[in-house]
């Protein structure tokens, strides 16, 4: 859709020095897991240098209360990952509910707010949350969107991904180009 070149780097520890030449990761949260204290630091640091998270924060697993872990890791996670580059939630960062006129939606292609995803039929989520240092978007939380799932395997059960994966071509647009990300960093 786009003249941008780009390539699938692959899959990176949240401790590699890779991680800071990606303007644009995404977090797949389907299963549970824990920060180790290198971890925590450079994804912090990441987040806080530029760089941008597109975090899927997995399924509700048929609603079940005790598999919501996902929503607890991936917060307590980010929590953890910028409290080590001394960013405190609520103080320093928030999540703030992204209004659907966001520059996010609109930025290549137009949405009236998030596609529906893999999880849509049972759990509409018209909405997605956003991670805010300053007034720079770090991370865009998606709620049982499950967007990875609508990118890789719709295609193969006959279903149309277009709006997904041009959503995914928005996150990324909007990463490389916003004021403060790797790719185009503030100027003094």
């Amino acid at each position: 859709y786009t003249n941008i070149k780009t390539d699938f780097a692959g899959s990176y520890t949240f401790d590699s020095a890779e991680l800071f030449k990606t303007p644009w990761i995404h977090v797949n949260a389907y299963s549970k897991f824990k920060f180790t204290e290198s971890e925590a630091h450079n994804f912090g640091k990441y987040l806080v240098s530029g760089g941008f998270g597109s975090v899927d924060r997995g399924t509700p697993l048929c609603g079940r209360p005790e598999w919501h872990w996902f929503y607890f890791t991936t917060t307590n996670g980010l929590k953890e990952a910028l409290a080590t580059q001394g960013y405190l939630y609520e103080r320093d960062w928030t999540y703030v509910l992204l209004p659907n006129d966001h520059p996010i939606y609109h930025c290549y292609f137009d949405f009236d707010g998030p596609p529906p995803g893999h999880w849509s039929y049972l759990y509409p989520t018209p909405y997605h949350d956003g991670i805010f240092i300053e007034h720079r978007l770090v991370a865009i939380c998606q709620y049982w969107q499950r967007y990875f799932t609508c990118w890789g395997e719709w295609p193969m059960q006959g279903k149309d991904n277009t709006r997904q994966l041009q959503f995914a071509i928005n996150t990324i647009i909007f990463a490389l180009t916003q004021e403060g990300s790797i790719t185009n960093p503030v100027s003094y």
